[in-house]
């Protein structure tokens, strides 16, 4: 088809088959991407509620449900040895071992 058949299409055909191409194109972007979801081949756990513990306390009970990475840094507020704040976890609320949870513990 050359260039002079292409301009004598009605615009309307045109502008369908660019939806058309446009929604075929994003459907195998998003298949493409929807097949990488299986893996995420660790599943997560809920982050248990430690604020407020001590820190040993903290500690056991996120390492009872296996094996997590833990940082503790110390922050100039709140009772000395007792978790102000947890970040780090998955936006879903869970963490597995492959996240590394930060502890704010206070020092006061």
């Amino acid at each position: 088809m050359n260039l002079r058949q292409l301009r004598d299409r009605p615009p309307e055909l045109l502008a369908a088959a660019g939806v058309i191409g446009f929604t075929l194109l994003l459907a195998l972007v998003l298949f493409v991407l929807g097949g990488r979801a299986h893996d995420a081949d660790v599943r997560g756990r809920p982050v248990p509620n430690v604020v407020g513990l001590p820190v040993a306390a903290a500690r056991r009970l996120l390492e009872a449900g296996g094996p997590v990475k833990l940082r503790i840094v110390h922050v100039g507020y709140g009772r000395a040895g007792v978790v102000q704040r947890v970040q780090g976890f998955e936006f879903d609320g869970t963490y597995n071992s492959r996240t590394t949870l930060v502890l704010q513990v206070g020092t006061r």
